[in-house]
């Protein structure tokens, strides 16, 4: 009468752990191959609204270019937008006081960034880098570096999560307290 409401209740947590497990990786890779559709439709329209300005080392310009883009793509939160030259001298940036014009792009910063340009995602910290180099007719004249809040994202994987966990816990506990009862029922006739 214990064992088999056991055997079911272990069963169905090793069942709902697989499940979780398969749910939450397509909900993660989702999220990120939308995650990076929408940065990299950030990057293009802003790499094209900047780019005479770039060519000109136009700061205004391109300021109200990083201004503009912020609040146009409502998809992606992004706190710091830098605009570099080849040398990762700041040309402009959406935070002026933290990446002044003219000084060196900070290494802390630069480290968040990898070489193979994939978006680089720190669950730790809810946020995501990538950058977009700036070409024209071929030549290398830029970089555009953009840190994007992602704690929106997720929440959403911790509220699928808890979800799964809640849901999973309470049909584990009424299979086991079913099969308690139907196994007593069972054996009846047998004492």
């Amino acid at each position: 009468a214990v064992r088999v409401p056991v055997l079911v209740a272990a069963l169905m947590i090793a069942a709902s752990i697989a499940i979780s497990q398969s749910v939450l990786t397509r909900l993660a890779d989702d999220q990120e191959n939308q995650l990076q559709a929408l940065t990299g439709a950030y990057l293009d329209g802003l790499s094209a609204a900047i780019m005479p300005s770039v060519l000109r080392r136009d700061v205004w310009e391109t300021f109200d270019a990083l201004d503009r883009a912020r609040h146009r793509y409502a998809g992606i939160t992004v706190v710091h937008a830098v605009v570099a030259t080849p040398e990762n001298t700041v040309i402009a940036a959406s935070d002026p006081v933290t990446f002044p014009v003219q000084s060196a792009v900070p290494a802390a910063f630069l480290g968040h960034f990898s070489k193979s340009n994939v978006l680089n995602i720190n669950e730790t910290s809810g946020r995501a880098w990538t950058y977009q180099d700036l070409r024209e007719e071929g030549i290398f004249i830029g970089r555009i570096f953009v840190e994007i809040d992602i704690r929106e994202l997720l929440n959403v994987r911790r509220d699928v999560l808890y979800t799964l966990v809640s849901v999973n816990i309470a049909l584990t506990a009424l299979f086991s307290f079913l099969g308690y009862f139907l196994v007593l029922r069972m054996l009846k006739p047998i004492d």
